[in-house]
């Protein structure tokens, strides 16, 4: 079971509270998850498909915070033109040169794969990267999302109040908190942790990595026991691993787990092909769209419908 939800802190709320065109209250009561982003505009993704996502639209406060979403988003036309260009809900095809660089691997995830494991966490909490962090670094971790998100660069400068390569400085923050923190290193590397694994528990605590759960708990359901959390660090923190992060270069063969593949359409063909479908929302989306062509004087010169 994957995490609907999304806290404030680092989230999806914190760029569109950027745009001066949408009161700072406007979501005091609604904390903003993938899943509202892309269903109040018709969008299903395929992953969203196949876990048919689209009922969550029947769940009340879900349906108030999708209302919340539209209305501010209309306000910026900057924000709408962004959600209804060719481009959003596809990851980006590669990293900018300094944000990959970020990574300070040889071999570092793509824009797709971060997308599939950040955008919607395979458990609650699973990454943590917006604990403890700064307001500059919650900042660039939202701009983070809406960028693997696939919304245009052009958009998120303009409401921002930033140039394109400042933008790209904000990204590497956000990959360079991430790659801070041992859990997401770890993953971004690529590695296989079974090798360092000596006992059962360590064993359990790297499978469990590997397909997104939480440490092994106590029988109580009350949490992690001490012997989950101390495998753990062991893990994280032994010679073979931190070798490779040191380096950047992985030891054998690639082991990063996409948890939700297909969160994002992986190349514009694919979203295309959805598009031209008798899905319900992509016949929505070419309704506005096409209400939206009838204004060009409105549109910027980066927008591709």
């Amino acid at each position: 079971m994957t995490d609907a939800t999304c806290t404030k802190k680092g989230g999806y709320t914190h760029w569109l509270l950027h745009s001066a065109e949408i009161p700072r209250k406007q979501f005091n009561q609604s904390n903003l998850s993938f899943y509202h982003l892309a269903l109040a505009f018709g969008f299903c993704t395929p992953y969203m498909q196949d876990q048919k996502s689209w009922r969550m639209v029947s769940i009340p406060q879900f349906q108030a915070a999708m209302r919340n979403l539209r209305w501010a988003i209309w306000r910026d036309r900057r924000i709408l033109h962004g959600v209804y260009s060719k481009a959003m809900f596809v990851a980006p095809e590669k990293w900018p040169k300094d944000v990959r660089e970020s990574f300070r691997l040889v071999d570092p995830p793509t824009p797709y794969e971060v997308a599939c494991v950040l955008l919607v966490e395979p458990h609650a909490n699973f990454w943590s990267l917006h604990v403890g962090a700064p307001k500059y670094v919650q900042c660039a971790l939202s701009t983070l999302k809406w960028w693997l998100m696939g919304m245009p660069e052009e958009a998120l400068s303009t409401v921002l109040g930033i140039g394109g390569s400042a933008l790209h400085e904000i990204l590497a923050i956000a990959v360079k908190h991430a790659m801070d923190k041992p859990k997401f290193a770890i993953w971004a590397l690529g590695g296989s942790l079974i090798p360092v694994c000596t006992n059962r528990t360590m064993l359990q605590v790297a499978e469990s990595f590997a397909l997104g759960k939480s440490l092994p708990s106590n029988s109580k359901g009350s949490g992690a026991t001490q012997q989950a959390r101390t495998a753990q660090n062991r893990l994280f923190n032994h010679p073979y691993v931190q070798a490779q992060l040191k380096s950047g270069v992985r030891i054998g063969p690639l082991c990063r787990p996409i948890f939700l593949p297909g969160i994002v359409w992986d190349s514009s063909a694919d979203k295309k092909q959805w598009e031209v479908s008798e899905d319900r929302g992509a016949k929505q989306i070419l309704k506005v769209r096409t209400q939206i062509s009838k204004y060009p004087e409105q549109h910027p010169e980066w927008l591709d419908l």
